[in-house]
């Protein structure tokens, strides 16, 4: 069976891709491609050369990789075009971002509005197409990526203006990054994690059918074998228990992960579940006893706080990379070292009444919460910045951005598109502030009828 195992092509696959993924794996990477950069900047392949030294420090974050791209920063905008391809569509872009607030005239001056972009690569299209220059003008803009590890065109090319550009970076290794080099890019310590929509994920009576419960892919990286790997050591102490793992199809390893649950003898403790919604989500979540994730990189993973919000304790990994670890505590659930996954499992099991996730989240990291954080965060470094009551909408990922209050009365496509169209590079820029006031009149507008809807009703 082992022997069958070490030569079957996905399984190799699958476990080849999480020894890339480890630390010192990943440290001997960087320390290679940081010389290549070096002989490729030597022979004049400058665009080849920055773009492994973006890449060293992405693989093996550390304040040597940090403190040469704080040099080659205000050098580097010439080559961001040849860094990035022009592959993001103007419906693409209005869909992952969202406006918050328009800009309005408040006590004779114009209050700023705020846009939120979502995904590292819908930065493509304010690259290429947007008057980033006007778009500053107008509105805070504040950036949620979609993976850790920041040293990227995507997000290093806002760092060419002066006006402050926020940044939410959940992983410490990114905000000390931003940081570090020293530029308008302001870290944020919320992330997509901080904008749940607890309204889907809400606790209720329920039977736990499932110890445990793991929501993932296929690709390796989740490393479900680890989680196969603990079940199985709870099976061969003779303790009854029950896992489970809901994976979305995709990840293109789904019969390297079939084999892996045969290997490691744990298909008779184990259910899998595929392509559930959130309603399904919300459900198995309250028949489980707890939510684990055990990859090594991240984006701000939903899953974990998904799971806080339908008052279910999480389980994380100490080395993870990607996640706020300050979200995992003592109200929360655990973080482990993954040799100790069996042990945790069992003990989060006994324990499970002692914490009390949903209260912490709605307390810490709900929508609102965070779109206070990041008003307050304005007004720190903007005393220009006056609100009037209701003047900000929040946003969830739902897993799409959308307002969290569906019956706003206002179409977020079509007011982001509005505003990426205004300030398109082709366009002209004459009169835009008498246009961009009527579109925010326009905004408020319908917020304001909506309301008078509501409180008819």
């Amino acid at each position: 069976m082992r022997n069958f195992f070490v030569f079957d092509k996905s399984v190799f696959h699958w476990f080849l891709i999480d020894f890339l993924s480890r630390p010192v794996t990943k440290k001997l990477m960087a320390s290679l491609l940081f010389l290549l950069s070096i002989i490729l900047v030597i022979i004049t392949k400058k665009q080849l050369g920055l773009s492994l030294i973006m890449k060293a420090q992405r693989f093996y974050p550390n304040i040597f990789y940090t403190n040469i791209m704080a040099k080659l920063l205000p050098h580097i905008s010439p080559y961001y075009q040849r860094l990035m391809p022009n592959d993001i569509q103007l419906s693409a872009a209005s869909a992952r971002s969202i406006v918050l607030k328009m800009p309005k005239v408040i006590g004779g001056n114009i209050s700023k509005g705020i846009v939120v972009i979502t995904y590292t690569d819908t930065n493509r299209y304010y690259f290429y197409n947007v008057n980033v220059k006007e778009l500053m003008k107008y509105f805070y803009v504040v950036l949620e990526p979609s993976s850790a590890g920041y040293c990227l065109p995507e997000i290093l090319f806002w760092a060419a203006h002066q006006n402050p550009v926020f940044v939410q970076s959940t992983e410490i290794t990114d905000r000390e990054f931003l940081g570090n080099i020293k530029s308008n890019l302001l870290p944020l310590e919320f992330g997509a994690s901080d904008w749940v929509n607890y309204n889907k994920f809400y606790p209720f009576d329920a039977e736990k059918n499932y110890d445990s419960i793991y929501i993932a892919n296929y690709n390796p990286v989740k490393r479900l074998h680890i989680y196969f790997n603990a079940l199985r050591k709870i099976k061969n102490r003779g303790i009854k228990y029950k896992g489970a793992i809901v994976c979305a199809r995709w990840g293109g390893h789904r019969d390297a992960a079939m084999k892996l649950i045969d290997y490691y003898n744990v298909s008779d403790i184990l259910d899998v579940h595929e392509r559930f919604d959130a309603a399904q989500l919300n459900d198995v979540l309250n028949h489980s006893g707890c939510n684990i994730l055990l990859s090594l990189k991240e984006g701000s993973n939903r899953s974990l706080f998904e799971a806080m919000f339908s008052d279910v304790p999480v389980i994380a990994l100490k080395n993870n990379v990607g996640i706020n670890k300050d979200y995992i505590n003592k109200s929360t659930g655990m973080l482990i070292n993954d040799n100790k996954l069996a042990d945790a499992l069992l003990l989060i099991r006994t324990k499970r009444d002692g914490f009390t996730p949903r209260q912490w989240a709605l307390e810490n990291i709900s929508p609102e919460v965070t779109t206070g954080k990041l008003i307050n965060i304005i007004r720190s470094i903007d005393a220009s910045f006056l609100l009037e009551d209701g003047d900000v909408l929040v946003k969830t990922n739902d897993p799409e951005v959308a307002y969290l209050d569906k019956d706003s009365g206002v179409d977020k496509e079509y007011f982001m598109e509005s505003v990426l169209k205004l300030l398109d590079k082709k366009g002209e820029v004459q009169d835009c502030e008498q246009k961009m006031l009527a579109l925010s009149d326009e905004f408020y507008h319908a917020l304001a009828t909506s309301a008078e809807r509501t409180s008819m009703v």
